[in-house]
């Protein structure tokens, strides 16, 4: 009876070594993080690949001048990747011919978010605002453009006709007029004609 006892006991204390140590190998095993699926990195690849086919389709529409099928294509390329800079730009130049300036701000605000480096942007936003009677922001948009890309020279054309036609500022006009001639020839004669009138009316003054 005592050998049995005994018998027992040892065979309980083996189960619970066993039961011990298999608790504290669970314990210190580091628990796996399992690693992204290579499908899913591919469906990732192909989402942003077919958003690139419609901004193209998109990009084609407007230069046939077929505005409806290029807003469709350029909101299906942001359903498949919202973050597509290109997209936002060009949806909201469309979306400003049809007077819808609102969403337009929308979209060049969301491209300003994405890439704030974007001189473009900023300048597709000054002219919106321009549109919309906001002088001093639209000044404030056309003056960051040129502060990111210093050669930019449509950014430096709006900022001279905000200035003499919206502003009253003929020297700021006549600045920045000057500066889109160091860069960019066309329109040559108008512009330095433009000029000329904007020293006359100062000298006026």
């Amino acid at each position: 009876m005592i050998r049995r006892h005994r018998c027992f006991l040892q065979r309980a204390f083996f189960i619970d070594i066993v039961c011990v140590l298999f608790a504290l190998s669970m314990a210190c095993s580091p628990t796996r993080v399992p690693e992204p699926r290579l499908d899913e990195q591919k469906r990732s690849v192909q989402t942003k690949e077919d958003a690139q086919s419609y901004v193209q389709r998109g990009l084609r529409f407007m230069d046939r001048g077929e505005t409806e099928k290029a807003i469709l294509a350029f909101q299906k390329a942001l359903t498949l990747n919202a973050k597509s800079v290109v997209a936002h730009n060009n949806l909201g130049a469309l979306l400003k011919l049809k007077g819808n300036f609102e969403s337009a701000q929308k979209h060049y605000q969301q491209a300003i978010a994405l890439t704030p480096s974007s001189a473009e942007s900023y300048y597709n936003l000054g002219i919106l605002l321009r549109e919309l009677g906001k002088f001093r922001e639209a000044e404030k948009a056309y003056l960051e453009a040129v502060r990111i890309h210093h050669d930019f020279a449509p950014a430096y054309y709006n900022l001279g006709i905000l200035y003499d036609l919206y502003l009253n500022e003929p020297d700021e006009a006549i600045k920045s007029f000057v500066h889109y001639l160091e860069i960019e020839g066309d329109q040559r004669e108008r512009i330095e004609a433009w000029i000329l009138d904007l020293e006359k009316r100062l000298k006026k003054n």
